[in-house]
């Protein structure tokens, strides 16, 4: 009769007869004294030993995932700058001033690195100037 009374602790609920607690299995949930085991549903989510049906993961994983967007969009920005820079020297060597002029640093093509690459354009563009 004592098993009949006492309650099943978090990821168990009773069995059909009351007389023992049985483990939710899969992406089913229970918290302490359910007496179903409930689906945790996407976004939601369980994961490990743990049975605790949350968003968290969700959002850890979005959150991991923009910040690895964002790091890989800083490394190629910061790439693309380093290649202006080489592009800028080669066309003073080459007294190109016409695709000096016609040179722009736009924010699609330099991103996170787009004020640094109007810096040096400018930079360049007024020591060409000044030896002039």
């Amino acid at each position: 009769r004592s098993g009949k009374c006492r309650a099943c602790g978090a990821g168990f609920v009773p069995n059909q007869w009351k007389s023992d607690c049985q483990p939710c299995t899969g992406q089913m949930y229970a918290l302490p004294g359910d007496d179903f085991c409930q689906a945790c549903a996407f976004p939601s989510m369980i994961l490990g030993e743990d049975n605790w049906c949350t968003q968290l993961y969700t959002w850890l994983f979005l959150l991991a995932f923009f910040l690895l967007v964002f790091l890989v969009l800083a490394v190629f920005g910061r790439m693309r700058l380093h290649c202006l820079k080489r592009r800028l020297k080669k066309i003073t060597a080459a007294k190109d001033w016409e695709e000096l002029h016609a040179t722009q640093a736009t924010s699609l093509e330099y991103g996170l690195w787009k004020r640094r690459a109007s810096r040096e354009l400018s930079d360049r563009k007024h020591e060409v100037k000044s030896q002039s």
